[in-house]
């Protein structure tokens, strides 16, 4: 076995992550420094250590986690006084988030210690679906939604592309939003809507590659199924999905950063937002 391979079979990181480990000399084959990412070792013979500690393949795992409000995806760094999502499992070591949400949005976040596979399913190339339910403040037009759809946007200096974004329910003041993304790009969401004068109350990701949040509930974590993670490693075995068609420049008519009247469509009666019954179901 490759010894890459192998570092990534104990949790340590994925493939590509783990040979730039070796070529840095950081990894020992029967206590010598080991470079060559060629050269095959015996898991049953060879005895590697990494940072002194000798490396044994673990049992994977695979999470789905409802991250809170003001939690981040990061790893902890020393000192950082920030809520991780990773505290929130009995178990952290060696474990990645596949993906991230910003630290004001909440939702699900698939956990695994397959570096290989969080790698592979986070790269935009893999297309891979999330689904996610806004609820925005402002008047939302959607002819323009639809025209979103069809040709995405540009804004902020970055072309955004979405799969689908539709009206749930309208609200007194504004709208919840089904959104469906493949790009994964950066505050996404906000943007978008950022340039269509609305503004964001509340974001959750509801869905990530078919597997959903239902009502798990925040801060909660369950493991996944058997065909959960086939799922997954069905859509990661698929490979990158072909480059589409560049998004279109936004309209004159909506100036990323303009904003619309915050009071939502005139003749519009005021009700309650509801928040939390908005975001489970389909």
């Amino acid at each position: 076995m490759r010894l890459a391979a192998y570092l990534a079979r104990c949790g340590i990181a994925s493939r590509r992550a783990a040979e730039q480990i070796i070529l840095d000399g950081k990894v020992k084959v029967n206590n010598r420094i080991h470079k060559d990412l060629a050269v095959p070792i015996d898991p049953e013979t060879d005895e590697v250590t990494y940072r002194e500690r000798v490396l044994k393949i673990v049992e994977k795992v695979y999470y789905a986690v409802h991250k809170p409000k003001g939690y981040v995806c990061t790893n902890k760094k020393d000192g950082q006084a920030e809520d991780i999502v990773l505290d929130l499992l009995p178990v952290r070591h060696h474990l990645f988030t596949v993906g991230r949400l910003d630290k004001d949005s909440e939702g699900l976040i698939l956990v695994t210690n397959d570096g290989e596979l969080a790698q592979i399913l986070t790269h935009p190339s893999f297309e891979i679906v999330k689904q996610y339910r806004v609820l925005v403040r402002g008047d939302v037009n959607p002819h323009v939604l639809d025209d979103i759809e069809e040709n995405g946007i540009r804004a902020f200096g970055e072309n955004y592309r979405v799969e689908s974004v539709s009206i749930k329910r309208e609200t007194g003041d504004g709208a919840v939003l089904n959104f469906t993304l493949t790009e994964g790009k950066n505050r996404e969401i906000r943007n978008i809507c950022e340039a269509l004068g609305l503004r964001v109350r509340s974001l959750r990701r509801i869905s990530v590659a078919g597997i959903r949040l239902a009502r798990l509930p925040a801060g909660a974590w369950r493991p996944l199924t058997g065909g959960e993670v086939k799922q997954l490693q069905k859509l990661a075995k698929a490979g990158p999905k072909p480059p589409r068609r560049p998004t279109r420049e936004v309209r004159d008519d909506f100036v990323p950063g303009r904003r619309h009247n915050d009071k939502g469509p005139q003749g519009r009666a005021p009700g309650s937002d509801h928040e939390g019954d908005f975001f489970y179901g389909g």
